[in-house]
């Protein structure tokens, strides 16, 4: 039995974020979630990214509910740092909220952080330092338990279809670009591949 929560996505706009600066260096200050992104407040998120035995990554497609983004093939996890929250329990959540997975701190791998902007025509300005974490595990499809609010499918890519799909289907993608190509880089040297 987890400790977490699930909240709804109406819940989640309750939130409040920790500020940081456009160096990710802390204001001092919290904002709740919407005004965040309606003003552009630079702040902190996770990623994470799940590969299995089979080198295989775990992508999510993101819910046909959300406000940007919807319906966009993303990596296994990405979700906000709550005001006073730590990356790894807040990675931990996440994993929990959206997919049903639970895992061991010891599980998460730090990679890098990653400076990010949303599209600039979007009304909803998220501006984020993502935090990126890989976990190798074998995650069974039959484990994971979408949380439709969030996530409307996922599926199991090899390094080499993930690629493919970044140079050749990228709307298909959210925009996170210098990321994706990041990992993928590390896991080609991490597999050999």
């Amino acid at each position: 039995m987890s400790q977490f929560i699930i909240p709804t996505v109406d819940q989640q706009e309750l939130e409040s974020f920790d500020l940081v600066d456009e160096h990710d260096q802390p204001l001092g200050q919290t904002k709740a979630r919407n005004l965040v992104h309606q003003d552009g407040d630079w702040h902190r998120a996770v990623h994470v990214w799940i590969v299995n035995s089979r080198n295989e990554i775990l992508l999510q497609k993101r819910g046909s509910k959300k406000k940007q983004y919807r319906d966009l093939w993303h990596l296994t996890l990405g979700g906000h740092v709550a005001a006073g929250g730590d990356l790894i329990d807040t990675c931990r959540r996440e994993l929990f909220e959206e997919l049903g997975i639970q895992i061991e701190q010891s599980e998460l791998k730090y990679l890098f952080t990653v400076k990010w902007k949303s599209d600039p025509s979007f009304p909803f300005k998220d501006y984020e330092f993502n935090y990126v974490y890989l976990i190798r595990k074998d995650v069974s499809m039959f484990e994971i338990r979408i949380n439709k609010e969030e996530v409307s499918d996922f599926k199991y890519v090899t390094i080499a279809e993930f690629s493919r799909m970044l140079d050749q289907e990228p709307e298909k993608l959210l925009p996170q670009y210098e990321e994706y190509r990041k990992v993928i880089d590390y896991l080609k040297k991490l597999t050999g591949k």
